[in-house]
């Protein structure tokens, strides 16, 4: 079932919401927003930054999960990208509703559906994983 563009925005904001008080409690770890729609959390050895984006006619939003090696570094038109971390991994997710009308994210690549809040602590739990 689709979700109304609105919808994509504030479980976007639910799932920043999730990894701001998470980074506060797990002083290892960097909230990082390099823009709006560019957050995440940067760690030592792995780090997670996710992109919000709207479909080109607003009418359907996503959220793309990138996995890093490492520190994310900061935004810097003139850094060397050869020092940038390695991405382990990426994922995409469209914002829906399942068959009971509860608004998350849908794995486009499995179909598995995730609240926003099990979204982000799928991947946060990736970063006290070696």
């Amino acid at each position: 079932m689709e979700a109304a563009p609105e919808d994509g925005r504030r479980e976007a904001d639910a799932v920043r919401d999730r990894l701001r008080a998470w980074e506060q409690r797990h002083e290892a770890f960097e909230y990082v927003e390099r823009s709006p729609q560019v957050f995440g959390v940067s760690g030592s050895h792995r780090s997670i930054q996710l992109t919000a984006q709207a479909s080109m006619n607003a009418s359907d939003s996503y959220l793309t999960v990138d996995v890093w090696g490492g520190r994310l570094l900061p935004a810097n038109p003139r850094r060397d990208a050869s020092q940038d971390p390695t991405r382990e991994d990426r994922a995409r997710f469209s914002c829906c509703r399942n068959d009971a009308g509860q608004v998350g994210w849908r794995d486009m690549a499995s179909g598995t559906f995730l609240t926003s809040e099990a979204l982000a602590d799928r991947y946060l739990g990736r970063l006290l994983t070696e």
